[in-house]
């Protein structure tokens, strides 16, 4: 399996994680919290309810997720791991940072499409994840200006980054010269 494949399975699968923890999930948790503690503080144990069940079904994805890793093209985790390790984690994030700012500033349309799609796929990920949090977190009473600021700008990212994939994707043509 290509890695681009296995990227798209690992993100696609993380989408009903978010969504399970905030409808099936958060609830009977944060019920259980609160019921431990009915004088405690109610909304913050309600929210660490809804954190605990997200936490344990993203190890449940990742439990899921790793046997299909190494149908892959992916590089062994652990190989990964120790890459990491022997550059140092500054280096590595200053790397891909420098990796990305480059891509973004490419002449190559299909590099900057790619940058685009990229972090146009970022936005939507977190839109799905952050409107359910949101929505819980309203339906308990316990809201967050944040919260309510990245349901604004997320999608408004996402929409930008995707138009601009799209655009970058129509300079793509193949050589028409003889």
């Amino acid at each position: 399996m290509k890695k681009k494949t296995f990227q798209v399975i690992a993100v696609a699968g993380l989408i009903p994680v978010g969504i399970g923890t905030f409808l099936w999930a958060g609830p009977p948790v944060a019920n259980w919290l609160t019921g431990l503690a009915p004088d405690g503080p109610t909304s913050l144990l309600r929210l660490l309810g809804y954190l605990l069940a997200l936490v344990a079904l993203i190890l449940l994805w990742a439990l899921a997720i790793l046997p299909i890793r190494r149908l892959s093209d992916m590089p062994a985790l652990g190989d990964e791991l120790r890459q990491i390790k022997s550059k140092g984690l500054a280096a590595t994030i200053r790397e891909e940072q420098a990796r990305l700012e480059a891509s973004k500033k490419s002449a190559d349309p299909q590099r900057r499409a790619r940058y685009h799609a990229q972090f146009a796929g970022l936005a939507l990920l977190l839109t799905i994840i952050v409107v359910p949090i949101n929505w819980a977190l309203a339906k308990d009473g316990y809201l967050w200006k944040f919260w309510i600021i990245l349901m604004v700008v997320l999608p408004i990212l996402a929409i930008y980054h995707g138009i601009q994939a799209i655009r970058f994707r129509l300079r793509i043509r193949p050589d028409s010269t003889p």
